[in-house]
C-alpha cells in the first residue's frame, strides 16, 4: 500500500472535516486536500477558494470533482426544474485567483434506462432529487414518462445526462 511504502517516518495524518466547510475552520499547514461533489454544494465559491488558499502552503495540491451544467439536463428541459451548477468557466477564473490549475478535464457520461420512472427513481436514490419544488400528479408523471421516451430515447432506452468537472491545481507561490 502507498502508506507502507512511504515508511514510518513519512505516514500521512488524515483528517477529515466535518460541518458546514464554508463556515467551518480550516487548519492550516494542509499538505493536500481532495473532494469529490463537495464544492458543487458551496453558495460562495470564491470566498472558500480563498479560505483555502490561506490554510494551503505555497505548492501545494488540491485535487476535486464535482458535477457541472448539463447533468440532468433531460429533467431540467422537461418539467423546468433542476439543480443549478457552477459553469467551469467560473470554477476555473476564480480557482485561478489562487492556484496555478495543472488539469482540468470536463467528462460527459449518460446513463441509460428502460422507463421514465426509473430515471425519476435513480434521481430520488442520489439524494439531491433535483426536481425538488415539482408538484408531481399521475397526469405530470404520464406526460412525463411520454415526452421523455419521445425526446431522450436511444436505441430503446431513455438517456440521463451526468457532465464532471476534474480540477487538479497547487497553490500559487
Amino acid at each position: 500500500s502507498l502508506i507502507e511504502r512511504l515508511g514510518p517516518k513519512r505516514q500521512p495524518r488524515l483528517r477529515p472535516w466535518f460541518g458546514d466547510i464554508e463556515t467551518c475552520a480550516i487548519p492550516p499547514g494542509i499538505d493536500l486536500v481532495v473532494s469529490s461533489s463537495t464544492l458543487q454544494w458551496l453558495d460562495n465559491l470564491p470566498h472558500f477558494f480563498k479560505r483555502l488558499a490561506a490554510a494551503l502552503g505555497p505548492g501545494k495540491p488540491v485535487a476535486f470533482s464535482l458535477f457541472g451544467e448539463g447533468t440532468f439536463a433531460e429533467i431540467r428541459e422537461l418539467i423546468g426544474v433542476g439543480l443549478n451548477y457552477h459553469t467551469s468557466a467560473a470554477i476555473r477564473d476564480e480557482l485561478d485567483r489562487h492556484f496555478r490549475i495543472l488539469d482540468f478535464r470536463i467528462e460527459r457520461d449518460q446513463m441509460l434506462f428502460d422507463e421514465a420512472q426509473e430515471v425519476l427513481h435513480h434521481i430520488r436514490e442520489t439524494g439531491v432529487s433535483g426536481v425538488g419544488g415539482y408538484r408531481w400528479t399521475k397526469q405530470r408523471l404520464r406526460d412525463f414518462s411520454t415526452r421523455y421516451q419521445q425526446l431522450f430515447s436511444v436505441a430503446g432506452r431513455l438517456h440521463l445526462s451526468y457532465v464532471s468537472y476534474y480540477f487538479y491545481a497547487v497553490k500559487r507561490a
